[in-house]
Protein backbone atom coordinates (compact mmCIF):
# COMPACT_ATOMS: atom_id res chain seq x y z
CA UNK A 1 0.00 0.00 0.00
CA UNK A 2 1.56 3.71 -1.38
CA UNK A 3 1.57 6.24 1.73
CA UNK A 4 -0.37 9.09 1.94
CA UNK A 5 0.91 12.12 3.65
CA UNK A 6 -1.00 13.42 6.30
CA UNK A 7 -1.39 16.95 4.40
CA UNK A 8 -3.10 14.67 1.55
CA UNK A 9 -5.10 13.12 4.49
CA UNK A 10 -6.22 16.43 6.00
CA UNK A 11 -6.88 18.62 2.49
CA UNK A 12 -8.55 15.40 -0.23
CA UNK A 13 -12.03 15.11 0.70
CA UNK A 14 -12.11 12.25 -1.88
CA UNK A 15 -10.21 10.25 0.81
CA UNK A 16 -12.81 10.09 2.67
CA UNK A 17 -14.51 6.48 3.49
CA UNK A 18 -11.42 4.52 2.20
CA UNK A 19 -8.30 3.34 4.06
CA UNK A 20 -5.11 4.46 3.63
CA UNK A 21 -1.37 3.85 4.64
CA UNK A 22 -0.12 7.06 6.72
CA UNK A 23 3.53 6.70 8.10
CA UNK A 24 4.75 9.18 10.60
CA UNK A 25 6.30 9.98 14.43
CA UNK A 26 4.69 9.80 17.41
CA UNK A 27 4.29 13.62 18.75
CA UNK A 28 2.21 13.02 21.78
CA UNK A 29 1.12 9.99 23.34
CA UNK A 30 -1.39 10.20 26.16
CA UNK A 31 -3.49 7.71 28.02
CA UNK A 32 -1.78 4.34 26.53
CA UNK A 33 -4.51 5.06 24.21
CA UNK A 34 -4.51 8.33 22.26
CA UNK A 35 -1.41 9.14 19.52
CA UNK A 36 -0.87 12.75 17.60
CA UNK A 37 0.89 11.43 14.20
CA UNK A 38 3.07 13.89 13.08
CA UNK A 39 4.97 13.79 9.28
CA UNK A 40 6.27 16.87 9.00
CA UNK A 41 4.07 17.73 5.79
CA UNK A 42 1.22 20.12 7.83
CA UNK A 43 1.49 21.41 11.56
CA UNK A 44 -1.83 19.76 12.00
CA UNK A 45 -2.06 16.11 13.68
CA UNK A 46 -4.34 13.56 13.51
CA UNK A 47 -4.94 11.81 16.47
CA UNK A 48 -4.92 7.78 16.46
CA UNK A 49 -6.83 6.10 18.25
CA UNK A 50 -4.50 2.98 19.32
CA UNK A 51 -7.20 -0.55 20.42
CA UNK A 52 -5.00 -2.06 23.54
CA UNK A 53 -7.35 -5.18 22.75
CA UNK A 54 -5.56 -5.57 19.61
CA UNK A 55 -1.96 -4.04 19.80
CA UNK A 56 -0.16 -5.91 22.50
CA UNK A 57 1.42 -4.19 25.39
CA UNK A 58 5.14 -4.39 23.50
CA UNK A 59 4.06 -2.01 20.53
CA UNK A 60 2.51 0.13 22.95
CA UNK A 61 5.67 0.88 24.69
CA UNK A 62 7.45 1.13 21.65
CA UNK A 63 5.33 4.18 20.59
CA UNK A 64 6.11 5.97 23.56
CA UNK A 65 8.74 9.02 22.74
CA UNK A 66 10.13 6.75 19.51
CA UNK A 67 10.27 7.52 15.95
CA UNK A 68 8.76 5.45 12.83
CA UNK A 69 5.42 4.75 14.47
CA UNK A 70 2.90 3.87 11.57
CA UNK A 71 -1.34 3.91 11.56
CA UNK A 72 -3.55 3.33 9.10
CA UNK A 73 -5.95 6.39 9.28
CA UNK A 74 -9.60 5.26 8.11
CA UNK A 75 -10.83 8.47 7.22
CA UNK A 76 -14.22 8.98 8.48
CA UNK A 77 -15.90 12.24 7.71
CA UNK A 78 -18.06 12.59 11.46
CA UNK A 79 -15.42 12.20 13.27
CA UNK A 80 -14.24 15.70 14.76
CA UNK A 81 -11.36 16.78 12.33
CA UNK A 82 -12.03 14.57 9.62
CA UNK A 83 -9.97 12.16 10.84
CA UNK A 84 -10.52 8.70 12.89
CA UNK A 85 -7.83 6.55 13.01
CA UNK A 86 -6.48 3.28 14.73
CA UNK A 87 -3.21 1.36 15.29
CA UNK A 88 -3.19 -1.92 13.67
Amino acid sequence: MELTTIKQVLDDEAITGTTIAAAGWVRTFRNDRFIALNYGSTIRNPQCVSDQEKVGPEAQTRTKGRSGANCFLPVDPYFEGGIASYIR
